[in-house]
């Protein structure tokens, strides 16, 4: 009985123990579940009364949840106005955690979504965010806080992190002077963050964001360990098309851009890899820009606005950068691409310019950032241009050319360009090319063997060169005319003045003397076929050369060195010059060895020259001439060989001709028959004097010992003129012997306002040339006449242009005679060129005579 009696009272007290502890349990999750339900309006009503009792304005919450087990928190809909009227609002936010991490000192952010946030930021003059004032440091007055005692350090990862549809309201910001604005909109449309953590500092985390300032959208995609040993970063910020423009008004004050406006998109990207090596840091960089149109229009600085117009650009970099404290290596491509791109102003001026692409590669360029001018730069950089016009209103092309393309390198101080081209190039006039075609090889600029300033070049091509050169009626060249008036058209552009009488001579004596450049040409050489055209417009004058180049070539050409020349040429198709040996330019004393033949030139050509001179017209007569010159450390035996074949001359201007009586011994006519042989050929030898600064001939002295030695030796001649009157009718018999012997040979004709030999006059001509090769002393002269009976097609033109056109078709058709001559073996020499005639009527025709 007892023992059952104290088992029956056992089990009511375990009951009574189990009742208790289920009641604490029931108490407990009891209270739990009303913490649960009471915190989130507990929180939601502390949250509004804070914010209210701070001023905030217009609060409201709509719902707060939380779930402990997880943890996680989800707030919707929390927002209020600032005490500065500034919206604060935060549709939704959501984190989750993980409670199992704690323990282990270890923070794991399972996920975080922000949506819809706006947040206004006030930077100066204190720091607000959402209108809570936020502490900028501590004074220097305060105490140091002491430092916590070290304990183990927590780690944080973030697996997942999404914020999206936020907008940040920046204001007070810090604004340059050329800044416009210290309040901007930052807006975030996508930010995300995955795999961030302490723990695996090696792993990269993944970063993207796409967002705005303002209206500048941009993107970034990154990769990203800057908590490892390497801190490896890549990743890629792309800016969106966006109009330079507008943007640059949104960002820049009115100063900045005054006189700049437009319209256009630009959009660009950079990529970025960063990481740290053994040897320092290492930076991958890529960078591209498009714009595919661009129109803008500067007034700033320029007296007329200038419109501007670009299309097609493109420009692309990739470069690599090594760093290890002060030292670096930089190796890098890089591209710009225009198809397009045009400037022009209301008052004419114009570029044009198509198809330009610039190619550099920086090869490991390395040095120290203290030391940047020792660097040992290696670039290399390739340029090429479809085309460039430019024109001004009264010069139209101001210089044209096309396809003009070059390789540059720069190797420590040195610049070398192994190529150049150009094509068609056209300067100052429509016409006709300058040139066909420039090649350049091997340019050197910089430090070399030449000296410290230096520029070499190893070859020179210029192909089919045509200079035209005009003398207008003051006798100025029409080309410095052109200069001239660019000058004023480009001082008009900018509203600067061009007057520079007053400033050369001032320049000259206050500015110091610039050391000259070295220079040095391998190889140039002029490609046939090259014309140089002078029109001499001169009311005196008005007459035209063209002076034909078949072969220029110079090897080692420079300023001090000697250089070798060898050219051959000829002046208005008839006289041939040829030229060979070595010079130095900027010394003739120092070593020159150059002999210069002119053989056949028509001297009748030069008559307007010589008329105003002498004031006798040329109707017929041939020089040759050799010059040598040849010097050797300043001594050297130098002299102009010439022989004038065929001279003769009518009195044009009787004053002249009394003015220059004066101041001969006889008249000019009696003086140069004395000079003659008895084959009617003038020969003079005339000595130069070689000087640092040119050349020095002094003819009249020459002349007067020609005529004496004439004079004595020619007793019979000197006879003839001291016994007048009876001398006269001895010379007067003697020149109707001379009119004999210059036999009228044939007279052949040409087609209307032609010049060409066909077979009506190759069937005289023949005759001719078999009559001149049996007999090797004979000469002819070649008469050409041309009519206005031909000239029907000109009846438009003036008097005076019809003569002139009927006087270069007339001398035209000795030219072609003559240069069929030539072509069958007969000597320029031999060949006399008479002065064109113009006749009313009768048949164009080349009168040959012996």
């Amino acid at each position: 009985m007892v023992s059952s009696t104290g088992t029956s009272q056992t089990q009511p007290q375990k009951s009574t123990w189990l009742i208790k502890v289920a009641w604490i349990l029931f108490i407990l999750c009891g209270f739990i579940l009303l913490l649960y339900a009471l915190i989130p309006p507990v929180a939601r009503y502390l949250t509004i009364n804070q914010l209210e009792q701070r001023g905030m304005a217009d609060v409201h919450f709509e719902e707060i949840s939380w779930e402990p087990w997880t943890p996680a928190l989800n707030i919707k809909n929390l927002g209020w106005k600032t005490q500065r009227h500034e919206t604060v609002n935060i549709d939704h936010a959501l984190v989750t955690l993980d409670w199992s991490a704690l323990m282990e000192h270890h923070v794991l952010v399972k996920q975080v979504e922000i949506e819809g946030l706006k947040l206004p930021v006030q930077v100066t003059p204190e720091l607000l965010i959402a209108g809570f004032e936020i502490p900028k440091g501590s004074s220097e007055t305060e105490e140091p806080i002491a430092p916590e005692t070290e304990s183990q350090p927590w780690d944080v990862t973030v697996e997942a992190l999404r914020i999206s549809g936020t907008d940040f309201h920046l204001e007070g910001l810090p604004t340059p002077a050329i800044l416009v604005q210290q309040a901007h909109q930052f807006s975030i449309n996508e930010l995300t963050l995955s795999d961030f953590s302490t723990l695996k500092p090696e792993d990269k985390a993944n970063l993207v964001f796409k967002g705005a300032i303002d209206d500048l959208a941009f993107e970034i995609n990154t990769n990203a360990a800057p908590l490892s040993d390497t801190q490896s970063i890549d990743g890629k910020i792309t800016i969106l098309p966006v109009g330079p423009f507008a943007q640059a008004q949104h960002w820049l004050n009115k100063e900045v851009l005054q006189g700049i406006s437009g319209d256009g998109d630009i959009g660009f990207s950079l990529a970025i890899d960063h990481h740290n090596k053994a040897s320092g840091r290492a930076l991958d960089l890529s960078f591209s820009l498009q714009a595919p149109e661009l129109q803008t229009e500067i007034s700033r600085s320029l007296a007329v606005p200038a419109d501007l117009y670009l299309s097609g650009l493109a420009v692309d970099l990739k470069a690599q950068v090594e760093l290890n404290q002060a030292n670096f290596k930089i190796n890098a491509d890089s591209s710009i691409k225009a198809q397009k791109a045009v400037a022009k102003t209301e008052n004419g001026i114009e570029a044009n310019l198509g198809e330009l692409s610039i190619k550099t590669k920086i090869t490991d360029t390395q040095g120290k950032i203290t030391a940047l001018e020792q660097v040992q730069a290696n670039v290399q950089t390739d340029v090429t241009l479809g085309s460039l016009h430019t024109a001004t209103a009264s010069i139209n092309p101001l210089l044209d050319l096309k396809n003009f393309a070059t390789t540059a390198s720069l190797n420590g101080k040195t610049i070398s360009i192994p190529q150049v081209t150009l094509e068609d190039i056209y300067a100052l006039r429509e016409d006709a090319p300058l040139l066909k075609g420039i090649s350049l090889d091997s340019i050197s600029v910089g430090r070399n063997e030449l000296g410290d300033k230096a520029l070499q070049i190893g070859q020179v091509e210029l192909n089919q060169l045509t200079a035209v050169m005009d003398l207008d009626k003051d006798g100025k060249l029409e080309i410095v005319n052109r200069i001239e008036q660019l000058q004023k058209e480009l001082g008009a552009l900018t509203g600067s003045s061009t007057d520079s009488t007053t400033s050369s001579e001032e320049t000259e004596s206050t500015s110091p003397k610039k050391p000259s450049l070295e220079w040095l040409v391998e190889s140039f050489e002029l490609k046939a076929p090259s014309r140089i055209l002078i029109n001499d417009k001169r009311d005196t004058y008005n007459v035209s050369h063209d002076i034909a180049i078949s072969e220029f070539k110079a090897q080692d050409l420079s300023m001090s060195q000697p250089s070798k020349l060898k050219l051959a040429a000829s002046l208005n198709d008839n006289g041939d010059i040829t030229s060979q040996g070595t010079i130095t330019l900027a010394d003739l004393q120092a070593n020159t060895d150059l002999t210069t033949d002119i053989e056949g030139l028509s001297l009748a050509s030069l008559s307007p020259y010589i008329t105003p001179v002498l004031g006798y017209k040329i109707n017929t007569g041939s020089l040759d001439s050799q010059i040598k010159l040849q010097s050797q450390a300043g001594s050297g035996d130098s002299k102009v060989h010439v022989e004038v074949q065929k001279l003769d001359m009518d009195p044009a201007d009787q004053n002249v001709i009394a003015s220059l009586s004066k101041e001969l011994t006889m008249p000019l006519d009696l003086s140069l028959s004395l000079l003659k042989n008895k084959n009617d050929v003038i020969i003079l030898d005339i000595p130069i004097e070689m000087k640092e600064d040119g050349i020095n001939t002094q003819i009249a002295p020459v002349i007067r010992q020609a005529i004496a030695r004439a004079t004595k030796n020619a007793s019979m001649t000197y006879l003839k003129l001291a016994l007048q009157p009876y001398g006269s009718l001895i010379m007067l018999a003697e020149k109707s012997g001379e009119l004999m012997k210059e036999m009228q040979l044939v007279n052949i004709p040409f087609e209307s306002m032609s010049s060409t030999i066909g077979p009506n006059q190759e069937k005289p001509a023949e005759k001719l040339v078999s009559l001149l090769q049996d007999n090797g002393d004979m000469s002819v002269k070649l008469c050409p006449v041309a009519t206005y009976a031909e000239a029907q097609e000109l009846a438009a033109a003036t008097d005076d242009e019809k003569n002139t056109a009927l006087e270069i078709l007339a001398q035209q058709r000795a030219q072609s005679l003559k240069d069929f001559f030539k072509s069958q073996d007969i000597k320029a020499k031999r060949l006399i060129i008479c002065a064109p005639q113009v006749k009313k009527t009768g048949q164009g025709e080349v009168k040959v005579s012996l």
